[in-house]
């Protein structure tokens, strides 16, 4: 990587820039709403793919304004504001089953882990972030969280869990 692209990319790591980058990129894809609710997922939970994955419709309380994370975290904890409404916006709009995954195809059927990665590539290319991967972005969130709430997050991290203090973190 040349010193121009690490510079750009350093640049925009720590700001709201950065977040804005990466979720207009999502609505040039071809589902642009799912695209973007799930990056708004990862940007605000730090949640790694297998969580994003395994979400139903069912795990997801607008009324409450909580997720519950069925992998790690049986139990409700509170959901970002904007991820509730990427979310909803994404269900009302663009969700086209009456299937229990939270996340689709446009063909209806569960998306995968490797469906994910491609939304992160797609993102990857639009964007000119050559370190964004779903693992580097996780990283990242979880070393800014770990400024303001560095037991929560470590605590995060080594149990695997998602980190709900995240999105009182400043990025």
């Amino acid at each position: 990587m040349d010193n121009g692209t690490e510079a750009r990319e350093r640049r925009f790591r720590t700001t709201e820039e950065l977040r804005e980058r990466i979720l207009r990129t999502c609505l040039l894809s071809r589902a642009p709403l799912r695209d973007r609710a799930v990056m708004q997922l990862v940007l605000d939970h730090a949640c790694r793919v297998e969580d994003v994955v395994a979400l139903r419709l069912g795990d997801v309380d607008f009324q409450a304004g909580t997720l519950r994370w069925q992998r790690r975290r049986p139990q409700p904890v509170p959901a970002a504001p904007t991820t509730l409404e990427r979310l909803r916006e994404y269900v009302q709009r663009e969700r086209r089953t009456d299937g229990e995954h939270l996340f689709v195809t446009r063909l209806g059927k569960p998306i995968t882990a490797e469906h994910v990665r491609h939304i992160f590539a797609f993102a990857r290319r639009e964007a000119d972030l050559a370190w964004l991967t779903p693992e580097a972005l996780r990283t990242h969130l979880l070393d800014l969280a770990a400024r303001k709430d560095p037991v929560g997050a470590w605590l995060a991290h080594v149990h695997g869990s998602v980190y709900p203090g995240l999105r009182y973190s400043s990025m």
